[in-house]
């Protein structure tokens, strides 16, 4: 679920912002108690619509911002072995593509979203604990409505 606000700045050009919110189910075998990885990225936008006779409108586009992360992975294997991750914030950024027809919009986009990760744990007879950044991309299709205000 996402919303953008953009207006035109030169043939062809939109900027603007948008906000958005994800929900990734966190996969994981064994003794794992799952809460998922929820992003609420906000971000600036960039779309270059490629003008033609049609009223198919084709376009790119491209976002950059800040992820908002929150979630936890917790695991307990045995006595001997157990711990937790809960995830954080970090940058935001995607590309993609799509067409308009009329106020109906389809898009493609590929969109990578930077999560720090604080993880505690016990592998017997040793405690652990780091924090460490890892890469989410996520493919995805979207349908929507432009309301062209």
């Amino acid at each position: 679920m996402s919303g953008e606000y953009r207006t035109p700045v030169a043939e062809g050009l939109e900027i603007g912002g948008g906000i958005a919110y994800k929900h990734n189910k966190v996969d994981g075998r064994g003794y794992y108690e799952h809460k998922g990885l929820d992003s609420i990225p906000v971000y600036l936008t960039a779309r270059y619509n490629f003008k033609n006779a049609s009223e198919v409108t084709p376009y790119v586009k491209a976002n950059l911002g800040y992820a908002f992360n929150s979630g936890s992975l917790k695991w307990h294997e045995s006595a001997f072995d157990y711990g937790e991750a809960k995830f954080k914030g970090g940058l935001y950024s995607g590309i993609g593509t799509g067409i308009q027809y009329k106020n109906f919009v389809v898009d493609l986009s590929y969109n990578w979203n930077r999560v720090r990760v604080d993880r505690k744990g016990y592998v017997a007879p040793y405690r652990y604990e780091d924090k460490f950044t890892i890469s989410h991309g996520t493919l995805t299709l979207g349908v929507g409505y432009s309301f062209g205000f």
